[in-house]
């Protein structure tokens, strides 16, 4: 599969034989697990994804609901979150889908299945991805290499070796032709071709030329970009905030960027002012107006968005 970005939280211990389902691109809204939920007789605990939280028991999966209840027996070689009421469950050498009872919803048939975004799920048939509905009519039949999750009614597909964007049609809004491929975020999706990167609109457009070293998709307005291993963020119309002088960029949050300079770590807003001096050895994003911060005693702390330490 291709990129995976679905963060899993290891409550229990550093790692785990997990091999997930294609994985969405982008994170649905997955709550951090509940301390009641740990047990001692489960080797790993995940995040509640739509009121159902996976759990790893003596080599097999199942899920638990949100008090910590085995609502689902671990039978499962392996699964992947709920999302719009499904999940993909592994049994023997193949997928399907159940939904939060445990019910087998789509028959566990088929060679590999993704989770539903935007109302489809890619499937794999003959070594061939496609998309079907909740009700496993297939929409798009199955003829791509590699098939992404579909987000903002979008998603890429490879071809060839190359990548392309589709829409929940089966239209081919750009033919494979890029050599690697983003996720939309906010009406954008960033493509790689000959390892300059640029983005496409929601139409299929070149947005903004493919002239950059890397690229990160939009958050709150906002991509991060490098050339020559110096970043700066790019606003929706293709303007850069700040020259290329940053050692490193992160998305923004609640209105402010992180970026790296010298070994120190601060944040920008998104007219490229900074808001909070780089000086901190790490920075975590904003939630609920605070972030954590560490200085260069080791010590570490919440400040809000004027730089103020908070508890």
């Amino acid at each position: 599969m291709k990129k995976y970005t679905l963060i899993l939280w290891l409550v229990l211990f550093a790692t785990t034989p997990i091999v997930f389902a294609q994985s969405a691109k982008t994170d649905t809204s997955i709550d951090k697990p509940d301390k009641k939920l740990i047990n001692a007789n489960d080797s790993y605990q995940y995040p509640i994804q739509e009121g159902r939280a996976l759990f790893y028991r003596d080599g097999k999966y199942g899920y638990l609901d949100k008090s910590g209840k085995e609502v689902i027996p671990p039978t499962y070689e392996s699964a992947d979150y709920f999302s719009e009421g499904l999940a993909a469950v592994k049994s023997g050498d193949n997928w399907g889908f159940i939904d939060t009872t445990g019910k087998v919803v789509i028959p566990i048939k088929y060679e590999d299945a993704g989770g539903f975004f935007n109302g489809l799920s890619s499937f794999v048939k003959n070594g061939k991805y496609g998309y079907m509905d909740h009700s496993e009519k297939v929409i798009i039949s199955a003829k791509y290499q590699v098939a992404d999750n579909f987000s903002e009614n979008r998603a890429a597909v490879q071809s060839g070796n190359k990548w392309g964007l589709i829409d929940k049609s089966g239209k081919e809004l750009v033919s494979p032709k890029y050599d690697d491929i983003g996720i939309f975020s906010e009406g954008m999706i960033w493509v790689e071709l000959d390892s300059l990167y640029g983005f496409l609109d929601s139409l299929g457009n070149e947005k903004i030329p493919l002239k950059y070293n890397w690229a990160d998709s939009y958050t709150e307005g906002f991509a991060a970009v490098e050339i020559d291993w110096k970043w700066t963020y790019l606003n929706k119309a293709g303007k850069e905030i700040t020259s290329f002088k940053y050692d490193d960029a992160l998305p923004f949050s609640e209105g402010a960027g992180r970026v790296k300079l010298n070994e120190k770590w601060g944040f920008i807003n998104g007219a490229g002012n900074e808001i909070i001096p780089i000086k901190y050895q790490s920075v975590e994003g904003f939630v609920n107006g605070k972030a954590k911060v560490k200085d260069q005693s080791d010590r570490e702390f919440y400040i809000d968005k004027t730089g103020r330490e908070v508890q």
